[in-house]
């Protein structure tokens, strides 16, 4: 297998092609520290005369040392499941299997770009990092339904496709042993023991790296979730309980994990939208600006944050009034609220221009903090009921006066 994996970027055609099944290797794929450690990882593609001739594919392979029997029964019991899973959310595996000195695994290559891309850009929003936890724990648990686990839970095997979903890659028939004194970030705290508490200490490990926007540092071992900077107090602590230390202490399973995150965002975006109106009323518009950001992030489709953000800005054209200088009753007009445009229909007989400033429509974006009493609420009868009340009484009056004179 060395000198296969030695030229293994040879192009096809060479007298020291590689060929796994009916898929060649072309060439390396950049080294990812984030991929299983002594693992060749390559691109492939499909040869002629097979099924997916001229089909663009992923080939991860690992030495083998030979062993008894009963082990290759076991390797080639696995390489047929993996064959057979199927989720929209896993990649699916074309051929594995094992050679002499080597175990493979071939899958296409997904139309999308690898998760790693989406980490270069910064930190990701909240709510879309649980989206994709979400994915991710899905597929796996289709993985760990068969009776098996995935055992390297990375952005090296995270892709995002054209519709925004992530896909898990990266199966295959048996992890190769690595060594304790490998500093590898991702190994696990229980060792190198692959499981369903496994795959979710590396999820949430994944989820700690897109939510933070850095790689671990860490060696194995060490709880990577100690100190997640940016991110709020209920999501980190989803997160870190994913990583715990003793797998007993993790969630149930990985979707127990997805869930968990996803309703620490949505509750975190809840307390921010809350929040942001706290500190307007009080006038904190620092405080204010930097809730909304959050907020925007965690929950963008919340129905409060254009108002929010209009009440914050007050970046009202005089342009977009004029419509509603005139007077008119139910005009509407359209108002920009960042990128987007926001849709107010405003009911009135009489407009004061001069009165019809930001502030003005802000204010009267503000939600009411209080309700008056049902029985407090004006009965438009009563004043002309007590009106004719008086009369009455007042004429009675002058004419016992009249009376009393004659």
């Amino acid at each position: 297998m060395a000198v296969e994996v030695e030229h293994a970027d040879q192009a096809p055609g060479t007298d020291r092609q590689v060929v796994l099944g009916s898929f060649a290797l072309v060439r390396r794929m950049p080294p990812d520290p984030a991929e299983r450690p002594g693992y060749l990882v390559a691109e492939a593609i499909g040869q002629a005369g097979s099924p997916g001739a001229g089909r663009a594919a992923i080939a991860r392979c690992s030495p083998r040392t030979p062993g008894n029997p009963l082990d290759e029964m076991r390797l080639q019991e696995v390489a047929q499941t993996l064959t057979t899973l199927a989720h929209p959310n896993l990649v699916p595996v074309l051929e594995a299997g094992f050679l002499t000195t080597a175990v493979y695994a071939i899958e296409p290559r997904p139309d999308g770009e690898p998760i790693a891309v989406r980490m270069k850009s910064g930190p990701q929003p909240p709510i879309q990092v649980a989206q994709w936890a979400g994915d991710i724990a899905a597929a796996l648990a289709s993985v760990h339904a068969a009776g098996l686990a995935h055992g390297r839970v990375t952005p090296a095997v995270i892709w995002i496709d054209q519709r925004n979903r992530a896909l898990l890659g990266g199966l295959v028939p048996t992890s190769w042993p690595v060594s304790p004194d490998t500093q590898d970030p991702w190994r696990l705290p229980e060792g190198e023991q692959d499981g369903a508490a496994g795959d979710q200490f590396q999820l949430a490990t994944t989820v700690a790296c897109l939510l933070t926007g850095r790689l671990p540092a860490s060696p194995a071992g060490k709880t990577q979730g100690d100190e997640l900077p940016g991110v709020a107090e209920r999501v980190a602590a989803v997160v870190k309980r994913g990583m715990a230390r003793d797998s007993e202490k993790r969630f149930p399973t990985v979707v127990a994990f997805a869930e968990a995150l996803a309703v620490a965002v949505q509750q975190t975006g809840e307390d921010l939208v809350a929040g942001v109106w706290e500190a307007l009323s009080r006038n904190d518009r620092a405080m204010a600006s930097l809730m909304i950001d959050l907020a925007e992030r965690c929950i963008p489709s919340h129905a409060d944050l254009p108002l929010l953000r209009m009440r914050l800005n007050g970046d009202l054209h005089p342009a977009d009034l004029s419509s509603l200088a005139g007077g008119d009753s139910g005009a509407s007009v359209a108002l920009p609220v960042g990128a987007r445009r926001f849709e107010l229909t405003i009911t009135t007989n009489t407009v004061d221009r001069a009165h019809l400033d930001s502030s003005v429509l802000a204010n009267l974006l503000m939600p009411r903090t209080s309700h008056q009493p049902r029985a407090a609420r004006a009965n438009p009868w009563l004043p002309l009921m007590t009106g004719l009340f008086g009369g009455v009484i007042l004429l009675a009056l002058l004419m016992a006066v009249a009376f009393a004179y004659t």
